[in-house]
């Protein structure tokens, strides 16, 4: 349980907020569930903030990964990697985004950084390669397919 919510306080902490009870209480459900199926695999955490909640229209401004063994031991940690993105792209974010990313900072540091959207992806690519991950559980707050 202590490493579940260590965890999520991770990504959490980010934007200054913890997901609720019970989610977390749903999520260690499902893990107790397949932890003797999970014996040698990874289970890959994933979190990302973007320009809006459009996966085909928005951007991604900022990405993490924990990946961690079944018993949920940090195995590697990537990132956050923030991603360069133009000022005309972040003035159309709407009101959330740009009063939750500009109160945490991240609008400034898109605008500042050098890491491009390829640049970030070929780095979680080769770390997954080299953590010889294929078979995994894709895991996090809004994770799906």
């Amino acid at each position: 349980m202590q490493k579940m919510l260590s965890m999520y306080g991770l990504f959490a902490s980010k934007v200054k907020r913890f997901p609720n009870v019970t989610q977390i209480s749903s999520l260690l459900s499902v893990v107790r569930r397949m932890s003797g199926d999970m014996t040698g695999k990874k289970l890959v955490w994933v979190d990302c903030e973007m320009t809006g909640l459009d996966v085909n229209a928005d951007r991604l401004l900022e990405v993490a990964v924990i990946v961690t063994n079944g018993n949920l031991d940090t195995i590697r940690q990537l990132g956050p990697y923030v991603i360069q993105t133009s000022k005309q792209i972040l003035d159309q974010m709407n009101d959330w985004c740009v009063k939750t990313h500009n109160e945490s900072g991240l609008v400034k540091q898109c605008l500042e950084s050098e890491l491009t959207v390829e640049e970030v992806d070929k780095k979680l690519f080769e770390a997954m390669n080299e953590l010889n991950i294929s078979n995994s559980l894709l895991a996090g707050n809004s994770v799906s397919k």
